[in-house]
């Protein structure tokens, strides 16, 4: 298989769905375009439910996750690919009438690996935009090139500052190293990592935890560490926010040698973790989620979701909410203004027994799938919503607006949508060198993937600004 990035051929398992280059270290995943149904490179640094293009045709394909991707194609798949077409951008095939991959090769590789702009707005499906022929190459290799010589400068500057005794500065370390000076290493969307050794364990919120797992896969990958995400249902226990707290609190006071290497995943703030700091990554932004066509207006009001998820629910309809102790849960009990008159929607696992209109999942990503799957559910999760109003990932799901307000970051950010949290990771007293580490880059790697779902503390309204 050749390298998309510097042209070198390695091998593969050809079983897996991603693979890295050997030489220059560069990682990919391997997706189906549903264009030209061609096995594409997609990049290792790929925002969940993000477009990507096509290596072959240019095209944007929706709906990227890491695990259980209905597009994942494997290495050997790819390999048969390229055995009939040739490398990516190298002269049109037999079968592509004449026509020149070159340009859009070289625009989907730029799209895809060029340093983040969370402001740009994301290119519709199908729609390439289209340098000036000749021309583009060049553009590209210059601001490689450049981008290079930056970010080689401003190591080369804190190398300098780090170690010169006459800089003027604190002699502590710094914050994210140990005694000696950390190992700068540049990701292929221009972010450095200022690696450090270890292994730590983050536990918790199945909300953001895929997101912490995406960003954990590139600095080990990066960085020789070990970097373990733990959420959702693990051999048959709900690992929450609620339980990731207590369970690093709990270590903090038993074995406070090993908690430093331990960081707790909350949606929102807690009091119950007394000896545990926390540190925000960002803003989560919940929507209100129900099967296509069971909300014809695709609006809910906030009386009716009183009744679904603190009344018991509604003749017809099946209210799956999130077990006790999920951040989720809690943050939607607190959008609801208090416990209500009747019972919360809990204890059942989803689907609901029998004569039962409430049920619970394990997680954000199993909540969302049942409601992808039930005509007459209705829920609440973290999403990324596509322009049709579906979740990334779960077509036959519709999102809401609440009392006509619709669950995006401009009306986060206004003031005028309040089902929302901050993201937290509670640290130890005495966090590792890694856990310091990895809570910088997560910062950056937040930043670089804003969605619908996750956006950061930047201009939000001072109700989140205390927690953020």
């Amino acid at each position: 298989m050749p390298c998309l990035e510097c042209g070198t051929s390695g091998d593969s398992d050809p079983e897996q769905s991603h693979w890295q280059c050997s030489n220059c270290g560069n990682g990919f995943f391997l997706r189906r375009c549903t264009a030209c149904s061609r096995v594409s490179y997609v990049d290792g640094l790929q925002g969940f439910h993000t477009p990507w293009p096509c290596t072959w045709c240019g095209r944007y394909n929706q709906g990227f996750s890491q695990n259980k991707d209905p597009a994942a194609a494997s290495a050997a798949e790819l390999a048969a690919e390229v055995h009939r077409y040739g490398r990516p951008g190298s002269p049109a095939g037999p079968d592509t009438g004449g026509r020149d991959r070159t340009q859009a090769h070289g625009m989907a590789v730029a799209v895809a690996v060029g340093p983040a702009n969370p402001d740009a707005r994301s290119p519709r499906r199908g729609q390439v935009p289209t340098p000036t022929t000749g021309i583009w190459h060049f553009v590209r290799k210059r601001g490689v090139l450049a981008g290079t010589a930056v970010m080689v400068a401003v190591a080369a500057a804190l190398a300098a500052l780090l170690g010169s005794p006459d800089h003027g500065g604190s002699n502590k370390p710094p914050l994210l190293t140990k005694a000696a000076r950390p190992t700068l290493r540049q990701t292929s969307s221009a972010a450095i990592i200022a690696c450090a050794s270890g292994s730590i364990e983050l536990i918790g919120s199945s909300t953001f935890g895929p997101v912490v797992q995406a960003a954990a896969s590139i600095y080990t990958r990066q960085c020789h560490a070990s970097i373990n995400v733990v959420y959702g249902d693990v051999g048959g226990k709900a690992i929450v926010s609620a339980y990731g707290a207590a369970t690093v609190n709990a270590a903090v006071q038993s074995k406070p040698a090993q908690a430093g290497s331990m960081i707790a995943m909350y949606n929102g703030v807690t009091s119950s973790a007394p000896f545990l700091t926390p540190d925000p990554l960002g803003v989560l932004v919940f929507s209100v989620v129900a099967h296509t066509g069971l909300y014809s207006g695709s609006d809910i009001s906030s009386s009716e979701l009183k009744r679904l998820f603190l009344q018991g629910g509604e003749p017809g309809k099946v209210a799956a909410g999130r077990q006790a102790g999920a951040g989720s849960r809690s943050t939607l009990l607190g959008f609801l203004q208090g416990q209500g008159p009747g019972p919360q929607v809990s204890g059942n696992s989803c689907p609901p027994p029998a004569g039962s209109a409430v049920c619970t999942e394990y997680s954000n990503t199993e909540l969302l799938s049942f409601l992808n799957e039930t005509r007459n559910a209705i829920g609440y999760a973290e999403v990324d919503q596509e322009s049709n109003g579906h979740p990334a990932g779960y077509p036959d799901a519709s999102v809401l607006s609440i009392n006509g307000i619709a669950p995006t970051s401009a009306n986060v950010r206004n003031g005028l949508y309040n089902f929302t949290t901050v993201a937290n990771l509670y640290m130890p007293p005495h966090p590792s060198a890694l856990a310091k580490s990895f809570y910088q880059y997560l910062l950056q790697y937040i930043a670089a993937n804003q969605s619908g779902g996750l956006i950061t503390c930047s201009g939000v309204p001072k109700r989140l600004e205390a927690n953020c």
